[in-house]
């Protein structure tokens, strides 16, 4: 039986795509070289639920988890999906920075807020996104 160290790093990735919290992705990033690799190299989606009754974020401020938000979207290199919900709200700067640095690779952007039900990329847009940036 294989231990989790010895899987391949593309499946390490696809494991952390699928973690709903951005925090622990970049906790889990930081266990060893070879997640570090997964999360900059294969990363293909990024889910932050940052509703407050989400237990992670429920003692981070809105700028601590900008920065994470940022700094993760930052390291990647082949994002294809940025899912983003939220009551604070999320700047504008940490979106626009996630879409221009991921635009090769982004094919999925949803976000959700209070002010704003729910934007999604590529569905239902007249306008790309991606191509204005």
């Amino acid at each position: 039986m294989l231990g989790i160290e010895e899987f391949p790093v593309e499946v390490t990735g696809k494991i952390l795509s699928h973690i709903s919290a951005v925090e622990q992705v970049v906790r889990a990033s930081g266990t060893c070289r070879k997640w570090r690799e997964a999360a900059r190299n294969h990363l293909l989606t990024l889910r932050c639920d940052c509703r407050k009754r989400s237990p992670v974020y429920k003692n981070l401020t809105s700028i601590d988890l900008e920065v994470s938000l940022t700094e993760t979207i930052l390291q990647t290199s082949r994002l294809q999906g940025l899912y983003i919900s939220t009551e604070d709200g999320i700047s504008a700067a940490v979106m626009i920075s996630g879409v221009l640095h991921a635009r090769s690779s982004l094919r999925i952007l949803r976000y959700g807020s209070p002010t704003v039900r729910y934007f999604s990329w590529p569905h239902r847009l007249h306008v790309s996104v991606l191509e204005r940036c």
